[in-house]
């Protein structure tokens, strides 16, 4: 190397910098504000709530419907996936699609959004949804596992998850959904054993958990659903004879066991009923 490219090498990088107008680096540095404000950092893109906006009225005297708002923004972007939802903090959250209201004070109560070509995954932010009755997102797209944190929804009477494609065990925490009387899990992905927690939703009336991947056999604490009237278990992976418990069951009047692979005699007090 010459002694003119030794010297060029050794200078430091800002000397060698032509040396700009005032005018030209005021130029460059408003370009750059320009460019944040366009192109945001993803930590501020994520700070997403609902604080001053138009969803929630008079927030201050509702701090639980804020709190449920928040908890919906937060899900937006995991629960869509592709599918399309108005949610915003502009929007007043009692317009927002599949979102009604209710109680005093008003909290989220129930969320229908059925069929509305969600392709994303079950939020565990909607178990901070206090106030939630009914959880409706059957027929669509949704993948991965059930949160457990629906199981701290204790006000929920209605949880129906069917026609997704959701995978992994049932989770042991939707026991704790002691007012529940409708569960429909149905064709889905899931596995495993029916897990014994579910023996405490004693309210049940409707239990369909057909048409997905479920092993073990059926389970003899099903006579604890006093108020079971129908009973779905088709279209899986069930082992074993038909519990004799079942026929304790006074109000059951539809029972669907067919598309597993049972074994033993069919109990006389099933006459009639067993599809």
């Amino acid at each position: 190397m010459g002694a003119g490219n030794e010297s060029l090498a050794m200078t430091p990088l800002f000397s060698r910098l032509p040396i700009l107008p005032v005018a030209a680096v005021v130029a460059l540095g408003l370009l750059a504000v320009t460019l944040l404000a366009v192109h945001p950092v993803s930590a501020q893109s994520g700070s997403i709530s609902c604080v001053g906006g138009n969803a929630v009225p008079d927030a201050d005297n509702n701090p639980g419907l804020l709190a449920d708002c928040d908890a919906l923004l937060a899900a937006l972007d995991t629960l869509g996936g592709k599918g399309m939802l108005n949610w915003s903090a502009d929007v007043p959250i009692a317009h927002w699609q599949g979102v009604n209201l209710g109680g005093s004070p008003l909290r989220v109560a129930k969320l229908v959004l059925y069929k509305e070509r969600l392709t994303g995954e079950i939020p565990p932010e909607l178990g901070n949804l206090a106030g939630l009755e009914l959880l409706l997102l059957a027929e669509n797209r949704l993948t991965g596992q059930i949160p457990t944190l629906l199981g701290s929804l204790a006000k929920l009477i209605q949880l129906d998850l069917s026609g997704n494609l959701l995978t992994a065990p049932i989770p042991n925490s939707l026991g704790g959904l002691t007012n529940l009387t409708v569960l429909d899990l149905s064709e889905n992905l899931l596995s495993g054993p029916i897990p014994p927690e579910l023996g405490d939703l004693a309210d049940l009336q409707d239990l369909d958990l057909s048409r997905n991947d479920l092993a073990g056999q059926i389970p003899d604490w099903l006579d604890n659903f006093e108020r079971l009237v129908a009973l779905n278990l088709s279209e899986n992976q069930l082992t074993g004879e038909i519990p004799s418990e079942l026929g304790s069951l006074d109000n059951l009047r539809i029972l669907y066991l067919w598309g597993n692979k049972l074994a033993g005699p069919l109990p006389a007090w099933l006459d009639g009923l067993i599809t």
